[in-house]
């Protein structure tokens, strides 16, 4: 049998393996379903008006249905660490953090964070923004990507709702939480055991330091080509120079890496804008963002 024969084999059994382990996950998840929605503990944050619809939940099915679009293999795993956060409250929410914190039969705490932020409304629009009164946002453990917040079926999601489905299992409760929430008029309200607030900080001042930097070469005089020059240096940085200072993969949640990381991210929507409308239009914006801004401040 020669070798390419053999790889080949190799490569059948290998995907046959895998597919069976996949399978039973999903049956692991679905026949422990009871047990699991009794472990996961959901808590509201009623003085802010925001509450937690987990997968116990009688709304959660048809919010979850409307909200995520998952497919049908990963259906149950991500329910499981999946949460809609609802805005009963008067005020538009610009991010929210929430935590879920896995408590073992030793004691130990194992949390896990996500954080989801739109705010646009402190430089562009105020009708920008994350989450309006009466509105529902998914959070989940599982990344949630595009406007239609689209979960793939890839092999790192099957390993992660492994991993987690074990974690769960392994677990005493689930404690979920809202860490934090910040509203458009900039108060930031929660425990924030996250340091959320430190990274939101970082974000804004970042693209407001770097509009502040091409406002002030327009001012001196400097043509729009050497304004873009500027703006594009940021927007060239790839992932791995942004990294490069790390000293530690933690570092990651730093508001240093925060703040330059979102200095490139809005440096490639300065540029994008320029392709898209122009530069004269763009610059205009630049010109226009001169103006108060609202203030971050931690309740």
């Amino acid at each position: 049998m020669n070798n390419i024969v053999k790889a080949s084999l190799i490569s059948v059994v290998v995907l046959i393996a895998f597919a069976g382990a996949g399978r039973s996950i999903w049956r692991y998840s679905i026949g422990s379903k009871a047990m699991t929605q009794n472990k996961l503990i959901t808590h509201d944050m009623p003085e802010h008006g925001l509450a937690l619809i987990g997968q116990s939940a009688p709304s959660f099915e048809a919010d979850f249905k409307s909200l995520v679009r998952v497919s049908d293999d990963l259906q149950e795993a991500v329910k499981q660490f999946t949460v809609i956060v609802t805005n009963n409250g008067r005020r538009n929410i610009s991010a929210v953090t929430v935590k879920w914190e896995f408590e073992l039969p030793n004691g130990q705490k194992i949390p896990r964070t996500v954080s989801h932020s739109r705010m646009d409304h402190l430089f562009v629009s105020p009708s920008f923004f994350l989450l309006a009164p009466g509105g529902k946002y998914p959070v989940s453990l599982f990344p949630l990507s595009g406007a239609n917040k689209e979960i793939k079926s890839t092999p790192e999601i099957i390993k992660q709702a492994q991993l987690l489905t074990d974690l769960l299992a392994r677990s005493v409760r689930c404690n979920v939480t809202i860490d934090g929430v910040l509203f458009t008029d900039g108060t930031y309200v929660g425990v924030d055991s996250s340091d959320s607030f430190d990274r939101l900080q970082a974000e804004v001042n970042a693209t407001r330091d770097l509009l502040k930097e091409a406002r002030q070469i327009a001012e001196a005089g400097q043509s729009a080509a050497e304004v873009f020059k500027h703006i594009d240096k940021f927007a060239k940085l790839t992932r791995e120079q942004l990294k490069a200072d790390l000293k530690k993969p933690s570092d990651i949640l730093s508001p240093i890496y925060c703040y330059n990381k979102s200095k490139a991210n809005y440096a490639k929507g300065l540029m994008a804008m320029k392709e898209k409308k122009g530069g004269s239009q763009t610059m205009e914006f630049i010109r226009e963002s001169n103006r108060p801004y609202t203030q971050l401040v931690k309740r």
